[in-house]
């Protein structure tokens, strides 16, 4: 393999990724929404009031995080 035809299969490789990685993350944005609940009279609390606060427990935080237990079935729903 010539060294311009290794640059191009990195960087071929590389968009492939690219491509994985913004699915992943449109699945992530719609995972959030599905594993998260409103809390019990959510309505009544400050937070929600004043704007700060939706109302709900999110499983899977702003920064991507998602609880260990929770992978395979984010794995599972992912696939979909």
């Amino acid at each position: 393999m010539s060294p311009l035809d290794r640059k191009m299969y990195v960087v071929h490789e590389l968009l492939n990724l690219e491509e994985r990685l913004k699915d992943l993350t449109t699945d992530l944005q719609n995972m959030k929404e599905e594993f998260a609940y409103h809390v019990k009279n959510y309505y009544f609390m400050g937070k929600f009031k004043a704007g700060f606060w939706d109302g709900k427990i999110h499983f899977i935080t702003e920064a991507g995080l998602i609880p260990y237990g929770l992978l395979p079935i984010f794995l599972k729903k992912s696939k979909k």
